[in-house]
């Protein structure tokens, strides 16, 4: 009996060390248990890698703009605006042979033998007198009469004169100059005062252009 017992005691014993020497062989255990280690080596790796990257692009300098070259043609320096030449107060009137003391006024061809001088608050017609034309002061107030005008005013000048009248609430201007015997008729009619004593004003400085 007692030998029984212990030979059964080494029979179990045996098959426990089997169970144990197997289970110590598993590969899926094995697996497991290394899993994490592996996953760990495996993200530093990588992050080692990737550190050089970034320390490079950081450290990378803007790339330096191209020389000129020496000989490049350079722009020429704009050229300064012309100043406006001074306005003198004399206005030529080339078509005429004519002169006349004024600032600011120029002169403008027109329809027939005859121009129109325009300036600030000026606009007068400058033409050869024709035999329509009125040669006197008395003939210009004398045709005027049948429009009924209200303060005319009529000046004896150098070869003529010059008038002013209003009429329908407008301001009209008659004159007559003979300069380097040719007669000229000074006509219009404006809208306000002052326009019509500007170009009375000029009718008047006529004078033959020197």
């Amino acid at each position: 009996m007692e030998f029984k017992s212990q030979l059964r005691r080494v029979v179990l014993g045996s098959a426990a060390l089997a169970m144990v020497a197997v289970a110590g062989c598993d590969p899926q255990s094995s697996d497991k248990e290394a899993g994490p280690a592996k996953s760990a080596s495996a993200a530093a790796t990588a992050k080692s890698k990737d550190e050089p990257t970034k320390s490079a692009a950081a450290n990378a300098k803007p790339a330096a703009p191209a020389p000129t070259p020496k000989d490049a043609p350079k722009a020429p320096p704009e050229a300064a605006p012309e100043a406006a030449p001074a306005d003198s107060g004399v206005l030529k009137i080339a078509k005429f042979g004519l002169e006349a003391k004024i600032a600011g006024a120029k002169a403008e061809d027109s329809a027939g033998d005859s121009i129109i001088v325009r300036g600030p608050e000026l606009t007068l017609r400058l033409a050869k007198a024709t035999d329509k034309t009125y040669a006197t002061a008395k003939k210009a107030k004398r045709m005027s009469a049948m429009m009924s005008p209200k303060n005319w005013k009529a000046k004896d000048v150098e070869g003529g004169y010059v008038a002013t009248f209003e009429y329908s609430d407008t301001f009209w201007v008659r004159g007559y100059r003979t300069i380097g015997g040719t007669a000229y008729d000074c006509s219009t009619t404006v809208d306000t005062e002052a326009e019509a004593n500007n170009a009375a004003a000029l009718c008047e400085s006529l004078t033959a252009s020197s």
